[in-house]
């Protein structure tokens, strides 16, 4: 398993940021607010892409792990991952690992 320890400063709870899609688009998907600092899994795969489950920070089942790394995807435990509360009625959860985040400029 690899780990990122990036450091992410820890002044982000509660900042307000742009939310964008992370498929290389960067399309804008709304708006939130950073509400915690989690570890989150997720395997980058050969072909430079990421997988994780809806929720990154379930660790993924051994059985799929082994699976994945037998392709050539390498499992990352990646720590203080922004966690992102969407604007609107849905609430939705987003994640630093999952989408392209940057602070509103105000």
């Amino acid at each position: 398993m690899k780990a990122n320890n990036k450091p992410v400063p820890n002044n982000i709870i509660g900042l307000r940021v742009n939310v964008m899609s992370g498929d290389g688009t960067a399309t804008i998907i709304g708006q939130g607010t950073i509400i915690d600092k989690v570890t989150v899994y997720f395997f980058w795969l050969p072909d430079g892409n990421i997988l994780s489950y809806s929720n990154p920070e379930e660790k993924p089942h051994q059985k799929l792990i082994s699976n994945l790394t037998e392709l050539g995807a390498v499992l990352v435990e990646e720590y203080n991952n922004p966690k992102i509360l969407m604007d609107g009625e849905n609430e939705t959860i987003k994640y630093g690992c999952q989408v392209w985040w940057m602070p509103i400029e105000e």
